[in-house]
């Protein structure tokens, strides 16, 4: 490779900026100036590898250029002639190094690829044109080797193309590859990277940003075997397989979705497959079903990332068997922020949007791009600050949740088109894809590309023939398909037969308001003093509230419910009595079981729950053997059978609540248990007649849990008013209740504070074997009367008869 002089060859096309990091002159003087570099960089356009399509030589190139000082810049051979011009333009390269096959086709077109002032290089065989061969360079002087910082400007590699022309993303070794999330990679974390056995294929743009994560994550895991496949064809794609037999397959969403016809027809190729992951765009629930099904691993699972090359990753989750199970389309567009920062804004306004409402996902993150190379006002204007325009629509959901919807500029507004396609690829088995197609004025149109150019009998009714050629995707003007190729399939079918549908949906339940007023006219009535929102608030979405107090009050709310429990056990014990009510302890133990077993809760909830349901069978336990003493008319036998009978029928109470006011949570069912247990607690305490089994601690660290919950539950969900009621319920009952133990154990001479008080003697069973039987005190009265008559009234005639003082003879 020549070493002349370098000199600065990228155009200046914006204007100045004082963002130490991002100038808008994309000169080389002013990139080295931002990224603190003290060299001249030669920018090279690396097009194409050894045959001028898509190769891992251009990664070994890039990074050849790299080493002595150059700014490789990625274009990948497969766009137009016009585009990778364009490109080339915009880097105004020195050298320009490409393979036969792009030279071939721009021969034969007659177009130039740069200006004559650049020198061209080929790589691979014999070809056309004016092109030096690269073998006619060995031999020469060794260039130095110039390596830069790691915030030094290192590559610039083009993003999908799907806009346009694509645009070239500039990136340090830093932004690239040394931040989170590209670096999470390189780290062994179970069932995600790669172990040092794996047989690891990747079918990805070998121009794309992405594998420069994947090549420096892959020589740092060091597996048994790399396989880098260029032909993302089934043809090719059957045969690597079966050399290989891969156990980590990584490619993009669109080139799983085309292999299903290989997994359908040979599923054995991908038995030993145990790791899947796909990048940068949304996949749809029956492709990572059938991969995961196809494999023969115990636990297979499918790695999902959302990114883009500007900023790398944006969110990422785990897919199992389980979570992708048919009837759930929403399943695969869920993910966690990788450990980025991520907000949902107003497309119009900018206002934070809250959780449940959809708007447009920014990121800010260290892993963010400098700029675009001759394209920076575009740039600048996807900037706002610390923020960065990702382009797709989302919202959030529970426990710190994304859900990817669509993108912004393909929106229809009440459905998310992700979603629909989905369930359209779950209903029609002989789809290839799906495309949803948003018409102003009108219902969306799908675009369906069916396996062999038509209709099986099991894909519903058969279109009107006038509809086999129906424009692709790609010709559909104001339609961006995300990430996916158009045209791959000959058989295009336009079906827009459920339009009645989609709009029943996006209105609601379907039915007229109007409508059904005429049917009953009541205005003679008097009017009602109050509204009933149009929305239930038992299915509202929670706020967005993920800051260090939210942790705060959800670890107070374990902390002190723990201690409750644990104090309640060790006074069970020391006083041979319930420290929970019997009855009160068969309704929770029924809703620990409810949502822990029956219903499918978030990965956060359910398994606190689990670990609260183990930790009731010692509450149990402790009631089967001192509970009956509460209940000293019932036998054993009578005792065990009403507590489990009570169990059962609270379990199935719990799942209809659930069901029926779609409260996932259990919070309905939750709080309102949590009002019987307040008040069974005095109503203890007074039938005792003793602080057997209570104490004052355990009464606060009671109170403290239940306030923490309402405040929780107050800030996320301040819409849901009965609960909030109930809160205020217990409040006042724990107060009351820590004034009656308090006032109880002082009564017994004891210190309310004491932890370790000696065991409490139970006061009703003492006064009924020495305390003597309450007299009657009627009879009392009678046989008084008449031992004894009663004195004379003052005046009477029987006291002058008898005189003064004197008894009657």
């Amino acid at each position: 490779m020549p070493s002349g002089p370098p000199r600065a060859c990228c155009t200046s096309t914006g204007r100045s900026t004082s963002h130490p990091r991002r100038a808008s002159s994309t000169t080389g003087p002013h990139l080295r100036r931002r990224c603190g570099s003290s060299r001249t960089v030669c920018t090279p356009a690396v097009c194409g590898g050894a045959t001028g399509e898509n190769h891992f030589d251009m990664v070994l190139l890039a990074a050849g250029v790299a080493r002595i000082g150059a700014v490789p810049v990625m274009i990948a051979p497969a766009n137009s002639l016009e585009a990778v011009r364009t490109m080339v333009e915009r880097a105004a390269p020195r050298l320009l190094i490409t393979g036969p096959g792009l030279l071939s086709r721009a021969a034969e077109a007659g177009v130039e690829l740069a200006d004559r002032s650049v020198r061209i290089v080929r790589v691979g065989p014999e070809g056309t044109g004016a092109a030096v061969p690269l073998d006619e360079l060995r031999g020469g002087a060794t260039a130095p080797v110039r390596l830069g910082g790691d915030d030094d400007l290192v590559v610039a590699t083009h993003t999908s193309g799907t806009t346009g022309v694509p645009k070239l993303v500039l990136h340090t070794a830093n932004t690239a590859i040394g931040r989170i999330p590209p670096r999470m990679e390189r780290y062994r974390l179970p069932f995600l990277t790669t172990r040092r056995g794996d047989v690891v294929a990747a079918a990805v743009s070998f121009a794309h940003i992405r594998v420069m994560a994947w090549t420096a994550s892959q020589l740092k895991m060091a597996p048994r075997k790399l396989v880098a496949v260029s032909d993302p064809l089934l043809a090719n794609m059957e045969k690597v397989l079966e050399e290989h037999r891969p156990t980590s397959l990584e490619t993009f969403p669109n080139v799983f979705q085309h292999w299903e016809q290989l997994v359908d027809e040979r599923p054995e190729l991908s038995a030993q497959t145990r790791l899947y992951v796909s990048t940068f765009d949304a996949v749809h629930p029956r492709t990572v079903r059938k991969f995961l099904n196809a494999s023969a691993s115990r636990f297979p699972t499918w790695g999902w990332g959302l990114g883009q090359s500007e900023i790398t990753g944006i969110v990422a989750n785990l897919f199992t068997r389980r979570t992708v199970r048919a009837g759930r389309p929403e399943a695969t567009n869920l993910g966690w922020p990788m450990l980025v920062r991520l907000n949902v804004v107003d497309p119009e306004t900018g206002q934070r949007q809250p959780r449940g409402k959809p708007g447009m996902i920014i990121v800010s993150t260290k892993a963010r791009c400098l700029t675009y190379l001759g394209e920076d006002d575009r740039y600048q204007a996807k900037l706002n600050g610390r923020w960065w325009n990702s382009g797709d629509l989302g919202e959030r959901v529970g426990l710190g949740r994304v859900r990817l919807l669509d993108r912004v500029v393909d929106m229809i507004p009440g459905i998310s088109c992700i979603e629909l396609e989905s369930t359209l690829l779950e209903r029609l088995d002989n789809a290839s894809d799906v495309t949803i197609l948003g018409v102003p004025g009108q219902a969306p149109v799908p675009v369906l590309c069916m396996r062999g150019n038509g209709w099986t009998r099991g894909n519903g009714s058969v279109p009107s023939p006038g509809c086999r050629n129906s424009p692709s995707r790609a010709s559909s003007p104001g339609k961006r398909s995300r990430g996916r190729p158009p045209g791959r399939s000959a058989g295009s079918c336009c079906v827009s037969g459920f339009s009645a549908r989609t709009r029943r949906s996006a209105a609601g339940n379907g039915h007229d308001p109007k409508r059904l007023e005429s049917r009953c006219d009541v205005n003679w009535l008097p009017p009602a003093l109050v509204d009933l929102p149009s929305v239930a608030s038992s299915v509202s979405e929670p706020r967005d509230f993920r800051n260090g107090w939210f942790w705060a009050i959800v670890v107070g709310i374990a902390l002190f419910w723990f201690l409750a429990y644990c104090l309640a056990v060790h006074r069970a014990h020391v006083d041979k009595r319930a420290g929970i009510p019997t009855v009160v302890v068969a309704i929770n133990f029924s809703w620990e079981f409810v949502h822990s077993f029956v219903i499918d809760q978030g990965p956060a909830q359910r398994p606190a729950n689990f670990i609260w349901f183990f930790f009731d069978f010692i509450i149990v336990y402790q009631v089967m053997k001192y509970g009956k003493k509460d209940f000293p008319k019932l036998s054993e036998r009578n005792f065990r059978r009403p507590f489990w009978g009570i169990c059962g029928y609270c379990a199935v109470q719990h799942y209809l609540m659930a069901y029926e006011f779609r409260d996932v949570l259990g919070m309905y069912s939750g709080v309102a248990l949590n009002v019987g247990l307040s008040a069974s607690f005095i109503i203890t305490l007074r039938q005792r007649r003793s602080s057997a089994g209570q104490s004052v601690h355990i009464a606060v660290c009671k109170m403290l849990g239940s306030f923490l919950a309402s405040l929780n539950v107050f800030i996320i969900f301040p819409s849901r008013a009965i609960v909030l009621f109930w809160f205020v319920v217990i409040l006042v009952l724990d107060l009351t209740y820590v004034r009656m133990v308090f006032r109880q154990i002082r009564a017994e001479g004891r210190s309310p504070w004491v932890l370790n008080r000696p065991p409490v003697t139970d006061p009703v069973v003492h006064e009924q074997a020495t305390a003597p039987a309450a007299p009657d005190r009627r009879r009392h009265r009678a046989l008084l009367g008449a031992l004894v008559p009663p004195p004379c009234a003052p005046g009477s005639n029987r006291e002058r008869n008898t005189g003064r003082g004197r008894p009657p003879p």
